[in-house]
């Protein structure tokens, strides 16, 4: 097996709790119920919307990462001086990112979104700042990911 595999997987296991355990820890926080901001989530969509969320998974997880971390990442430091600061810097923007897709006007849900992500961005760039060979694993991913949300809605 390959070694970059191996180091993903590595860093998948112990990232599945810090990927998981945000959305209801946060719920529950906020909302009082952890199903609440995930109700407001998967509301009903146009016909229009469902065809064009075929696209989501392919836009946004092959440009997301390598944007944050492959470009951006390492031009700040070099900026600053400071590859922790970029990292941190990059992280909190990928984070804060997902406040507003999907985009729903209401503070506490995109207070939600932003905590429940933060966490992935943090872990995410940090594995990708030591590993940067890792960023194709996590990109594939991020697809299957985004497929699977996309999946929700069609079958609902």
């Amino acid at each position: 097996m390959e070694k970059g595999l191996l180091w993903f997987l590595g860093a998948f296991i112990l990232g599945i709790p810090i990927i998981s355990a945000p959305m209801n820890i946060v719920g529950d926080a906020i909302f009082g119920d952890r199903m609440t901001p995930v109700y407001m989530m998967f509301g009903t969509l146009p016909a229009w919307a469902l065809l064009a969320s075929l696209l989501f998974p392919i836009t946004v997880a092959f440009s997301e990462l390598p944007t944050y971390f492959a470009y951006c990442m390492p031009r700040i430091a070099a900026q600053i001086k400071s590859g922790w600061l970029a990292w941190l810097i990059a992280s909190f923007f990928l984070g804060a990112q997902h406040m507003f897709l999907p985009f729903i006007p209401d503070g506490r849900f995109m207070l939600w979104r932003l905590l429940m992500y933060m966490p992935f961005a943090l872990f995410a760039g940090f594995v990708l700042k030591l590993r940067p060979t890792l960023l194709p694993y996590f990109m594939n991913m991020h697809a299957l990911v985004d497929f699977s949300a996309v999946a929700v809605y069609l079958t609902m």
